[in-house]
């Protein structure tokens, strides 16, 4: 098992000689401005040179409408599960979002087709 110092965790700040910052401070059901702790650590974030792994969506990003609650993380790539999240796409998304992977997590492919989308994209497996 792993600890936090065998991983070179970085909770003060982000020290540009970290490898890779992996954000999944906030999930999809952000609905409020980014503020204090939260949002001092987004900036940070977004000040170093370190390349940046969200997960699911950036933090700080609507997950609906792709606004942005005040600061939001920039990645260089998304990871996002079960379904695209419109606000990826939609407003400020595309900004924040980076380069973007889908992975449906082994779920029923047929629900794909069940769902109307909006999202006109090539992101991610063919669900056909």
């Amino acid at each position: 098992m792993l600890n936090r110092r065998e991983l070179n965790i970085c909770t003060a700040g982000c020290p540009d000689d970290c490898g890779l910052i992996i954000d999944a401070i906030f999930g999809t059901g952000l609905h409020r401005e980014v503020t204090d702790k939260y949002r001092q650590v987004i900036e940070a974030i977004n000040n170093s040179d370190v390349p940046v792994l969200c997960v699911d969506i950036p933090s700080g990003l609507n997950s609906d409408t792709g606004k942005c609650m005040g600061v939001a993380v920039k990645a260089t790539l998304t990871v996002t599960f079960i379904g695209l999240k419109q606000g990826m796409f939609t407003a400020d998304g595309p900004d924040y979002s980076g380069d973007i992977v889908f992975d449906e997590l082994a779920g029923n492919s047929q629900c794909y087709h069940e769902v109307e989308s909006t999202i006109e994209t090539s992101i991610g497996p063919s669900v056909d």
